[in-house]
């Protein structure tokens, strides 16, 4: 049944459950007006005497308007309304979210009658979101933690008829040690879906749609004929692999490990997966439930939007230099920046990898706007992200950069020192946290145990980058400098100033890129004889870029346990290590009652003091590098 206005809209007229018309229906008067982009979808009756106006935008968000008999707006929210009104609608939305969750949640199995007939309801408006969200709960049963479990213990789950399934506890193992990375390459190259192996039945079983929840974690949707069975894969983590099995006929999910379950519940997205897909079916129910009907078939839809310095190189391009090697361009893929100013700081990436010009997108302004433009194409979303720099990603970063305007005046200036023999230091500055108390005097005492050392020498000091967009300065920030009561470049601009104005005149000269572009730095990182810096994000230019040889300060948290401290120095992360240097524990003593700049209560990041001795063991050390690297960009070491 539809519907003509008298301004020409035509929309269908729905009874949920056939509860309301039988017949012809006419309304007096007309839609109310509504802003440009918007456009009626359906007209839905209810038996609280209210008209629901389903609205979709040209972007694709999609509201519900509450009318009179007449069409005469109530109101343009659900949270207007009356207490009793809303009450008696909440049957309306909860059939709404019902009809929607089978049809994401059923692939293989007859989804109602009423499925392809009546509108999934929009039912984002906070107060049905927050009553949905609720009901959803009820869902879930408890988690599975694969590395909890004994060898011998089954794993129990249901089907589409509720009958009890047991897994092949090694099968699932196999999946938990899948790549999404090389299977979306294989799916590519063969110009078919995302295969996984199956759980149920031999053989592999395709992707038919998946889910971006955040910009790194990703479900994706499976079918098993054999037992009628449904489930979702949960890729994530930075390396974004397979680390969890979401069940929704019976609720249950299967996670890798507790500590990959607590990062997905506690950190991205920050809650259980049944709720975070019962959220997005909420967010956007038609546009999700058409995607799961119509079966994506359109290719991959990547994301990338990292404003990390380390992050976008070691997972971002390390993903985008692995699809630019491996993945065939006969076959439709699409790469979205999201929020390109603030992430391609290395240069963008179809200037990096010249083949994948015209795959590159940077029209799509934020996470939600991503999701709508896969589920409108058809397309399987996905972030493939890599981990380890080869030396070729290193060179095409090098080459692209040193094409720069800044480096020509450096060149001139690294001729100059090269002309008279002076040796070329870089100071990494780290002032967020895990740093040296009272960075500033320890600068000082290094910078005056070189000059005794090497006798006249440059020091360039370096720090937060940054970039020119539309004539203004744009400042590439740090982890969670928003908590800051100062931003970290203003400190490392103090620093940088008191150490010109104490070294002006003398035999040590002081080049400062505080604030200067990312290729003046990776132009200096590369022409250095060797760094000293605090371990932290700078190392990402230091190490993975340039593979400059340097000496790495850390507190003794690192040392004793060590965490992450590999990545910058490791053949697994980066290709063709050059030497290091960490400065032993012996000369480190940590401050833990001092307080950092950028508070994370992690257990790991306090700061920490050089004790008497440790700066000259470390020039000491470095000594050797001298003149041992070419010391120009022309070369970069590798």
């Amino acid at each position: 049944m539809s519907i003509e206005f008298r301004h020409g809209a035509i929309i269908p007229v729905f009874a949920i459950n056939g509860k309301f018309f039988a017949g012809t229906v006419e309304f007096g008067g007309d839609l109310p007006a509504m802003q440009d982009g918007w456009s009626p979808t359906y007209l839905c009756p209810s038996d609280a005497g209210i008209l629901l106006l389903g609205l979709r935008h040209v972007g694709g968000q999609e509201a519900v308007w509450y009318l009179d008999m007449d069409c005469k707006l109530i109101s343009p929210g659900f949270g207007a309304l009356t207490e009793s009104q809303r009450h008696d609608l909440m049957p309306l939305y909860r059939d709404a979210f019902e009809r929607a969750w089978r049809t994401v949640t059923t692939a293989g199995n007859p989804i109602d009658a009423e499925a392809g007939n009546h509108p999934i309801l929009a039912i984002s408006d906070p107060w049905v979101t927050e009553y949905l969200h609720a009901f959803s709960q009820s869902r879930s049963q408890p988690p599975i933690d694969m590395d909890a479990h004994g060898a011998d213990d089954h794993l129990t789950v249901r089907g589409a008829t509720a009958q009890a399934i047991t897994l092949n506890r090694q099968q699932v193992a196999n999946l938990f040690m899948c790549s999404s990375l090389a299977l979306i390459v294989d799916a590519i190259n063969q110009g078919t879906s995302l295969t996984l192996p199956a759980l149920t039945q031999d053989g592999t079983v395709a992707c038919d749609g998946g889910v971006a929840l955040t910009a790194n974690t990703f479900l994706y949707r499976f079918h098993e004929e054999r037992h009628g069975l449904t489930y979702f894969v949960v890729a994530s983590h930075l390396f974004n692999r397979v680390i969890g099995i979401y069940f929704p006929t019976g609720g249950e999910a299967i996670y890798k490990s507790a500590e990959d379950r607590a990062f997905l519940e506690h950190s991205d997205p920050a809650q259980p997966i049944s709720l975070a897909l019962a959220l997005e079916v909420i967010r956007s129910p038609c546009l999700v439930t058409d995607y799961f009907r119509n079966a994506p078939g359109n290719g991959f839809s990547f994301v990338y939007c990292h404003h990390h310095l380390g992050h976008h190189l070691w997972n971002d391009l390390t993903g985008v230099d692995y699809l630019h090697s491996h993945a065939s361009l006969d076959h439709p893929w699409t790469i979205h920046v999201l929020g390109a100013q603030h992430s391609e700081m290395y240069g963008q990436m179809d200037h990096l990898f010249p083949n994948l010009e015209g795959r590159v997108q940077r029209d799509l302004q934020g996470l939600e706007s991503y999701k709508l433009d896969a589920y409108k194409k058809g397309r399987i979303p996905a972030a493939p992200t890599g981990f380890r720099v080869t030396r070729s990603l290193r060179e095409a970063v090098v080459h692209l950069n040193t094409q720069h305007p800044d480096c020509a005046a450096a060149s001139d200036i690294l001729s100059r020192l090269k002309a008279v023999r002076r040796p070329v230091v870089l100071i990494g500055l780290r002032v967020e946290n895990r740093t040296l108390v009272n960075l500033s005097e320890f600068c000082i005492e290094l910078i005056d145990e070189l000059h005794r050392v090497h006798g006249p020498v440059a020091v360039v000091i370096d720090g937060h980058n940054a970039t020119q967009i539309a004539g203004a300065s744009l400042v590439f920030t740090s982890h969670m400098q928003e908590t800051a009561h100062v931003s970290p470049i203003q400190i490392e601009h103090a620093i940088a100033d008191k150490l010109k104005q104490r070294y002006g005149g003398t035999e040590v000269e002081i080049i400062d890129l505080i604030g200067a572009s990312m290729a003046s730095s990776i132009f200096w990182s590369c022409a250095c004889d060797y760094f000293v810096t605090p371990w932290g994000a700078g190392l990402a230019k230091y190490r993975w870029i340039a593979n400059k040889e340097g000496v790495v300060l850390m507190n003794l948290s690192y040392h004793r346990h060590r965490f992450d401290y590999h990545i910058y120095f490791s053949e697994e992360t980066m290709e063709g290590s050059a030497d290091h240097y960490f400065l032993p524990a012996e000369f480190i003593e940590d401050a833990a009652e001092e307080e950092t700049l950028i508070v994370i209560p992690d257990g790991r990041r306090n700061n920490y003091r050089v004790k008497p001795g440790g700066v000259a063991h470390a020039v000491a050390e470095a000594a050797k590098w001298i003149g041992r690297t070419p010391g120009t960009i022309d070369q970069p070491v590798s």
